[in-house]
Parts: structure tokens; sequence; C-alpha cells
């Protein structure tokens, strides 16, 4: 077996006799198997996001991923990283431009995801980031009812001294 570097990862050659011969590339793999098994650089974009692959949604964003596309199921990948609950992600993608009050396939924004899933922390990124506490998703449902399926009234008293209402 050796070893070369071929740019980012490295390739090992093993010889299989009779002229055959194995290679196997290890690079980004996070990367490379997103895209071909969803697809599209945003369903791949959405996995990381998920997953909370930061080098990899680095590289998706460096490419010129639009970090605002949905998927094909309607979802940003903010609001991915949100309810993940993965705020290192969340600032990364906020960094790279994403829309704070960009709604999902419902009208759901990162807000009332980061309110249904009782992420104090989160809540008050997003609100420093000016998320907008007045907004409805596709059935009239507010952020604060939102907050009231989480039981979580640090979240719901975050929402409130916001402006939230019912």
């Amino acid at each position: 077996m050796r070893a070369s570097s071929a740019g980012r990862g490295k390739a090992f050659h093993c010889d299989g006799g009779a002229g055959f011969g194995l290679l196997i590339v290890i690079a980004a793999i996070t990367l490379v198997i997103p895209v071909f098994s969803y697809g599209s650089d945003i369903d791949a974009l959405i996995v990381v996001a998920r997953e909370g692959d930061l080098p990899a949604a680095r590289a998706l964003l460096d490419r010129g991923v639009n970090v605002n596309k949905k998927d094909s199921a309607g979802q940003t990948a903010l609001g991915v990283a949100v309810y993940y609950g993965n705020l290192e992600m969340v600032q990364l993608l906020f960094d790279r431009g994403a829309d704070v009050n960009a709604g999902r396939y419902d009208g759901a924004t990162a807000l009332m995801i980061a309110a249904q899933n009782g992420y104090p922390g989160m809540v008050q990124y997003l609100l420093d980031r000016g998320a907008k506490v007045h907004v409805k998703n596709s059935r009239g449902k507010t952020v604060l009812m939102y907050a009231k399926e989480s039981g979580r009234k640090d979240v719901i008293q975050l929402l409130r001294r916001a402006g939230a209402e019912h």
C-alpha cells in the first residue's frame, strides 16, 4: 500500500495483483456523500446543517450554495440547524447571510422552531438578530403558541419581553 496526497485528501493505492487495484480516497466524506445521496447542493447543506458538520457547511457555502434556498421539503438550512439546537451552525449560516425571518413550508420561522423546542439561548440569539415576533405561520399560529407547546416559561417570558402576543 502506498499513500499519496491528492488535493485536500489522501489517496491510498492497494495492489490487488493481476492488474487490479483498489483506490480509496479519504476526503471530505461528509461533503461528498450528501451531494451524491441527496442530489443537490441545497439538500447537502440541509444534511450538514442537521449533522452539525461545520467544515462541510463552509465548503458548500464557499462553493456558492444559496444559504436561504429551501430544499424539496420546504426547509431552510437555518430552520434545520435551529431545530437541532446547533448554535454554532446557526451562527455560521447567519455569517453567510441567512434570513432570520425566512419561513419553512408551513410558514414557521426559525424563531418559532426555537420556541417550540424550548431553546432559550437560541430564542435570544434569534431575537438579537432581528427575528420578528409578530408573525403567524400558514395556519395562524404565533410564536407564543409555539413556545407554549414547549412548556418552557423562560422562553415564553423572553418572547413576551420582546413584544410577542398571543
